[in-house]
């Protein structure tokens, strides 16, 4: 299996794309674009988890997995005017709930 993408939001520049992917070798990975986190989150394939990404004008990212913080990461990202793009189109995946607060 290869990487799995969940959503991205922005351009293919560095720090201009927000998203998480699934990498099989490290796990969830936040998308910056050349600037990535690895979350070190290890999802399970048919495995249902609740996984939140939260990134606040402070340049702060956390990551939550089942209600559990397990990043943080200082991150300067500029997604104005950029696309929405959500799953990919090799694997089929289903989601809950989308929310943008």
């Amino acid at each position: 299996m290869g990487v799995i993408q969940f959503f991205s939001h922005g351009a293919n520049v560095n720090s201009q794309t927000f998203g998480i992917y699934l990498n099989p070798n490290v796990g969830a990975v936040f998308q910056g674009y050349a600037n990535n986190y690895n979350t070190g989150v290890s999802v399970a394939v048919n495995t249902w988890h609740h996984i939140a990404v939260c990134y606040n004008e402070g340049f702060q990212l956390k990551v939550y997995r089942d209600g559990v913080q397990v990043g943080i990461n200082t991150i300067n990202l500029n997604t104005a005017f950029s696309s929405f793009k959500l799953g990919n189109a090799t694997v089929p995946m289903e989601f809950y709930d989308l929310k943008n607060i």
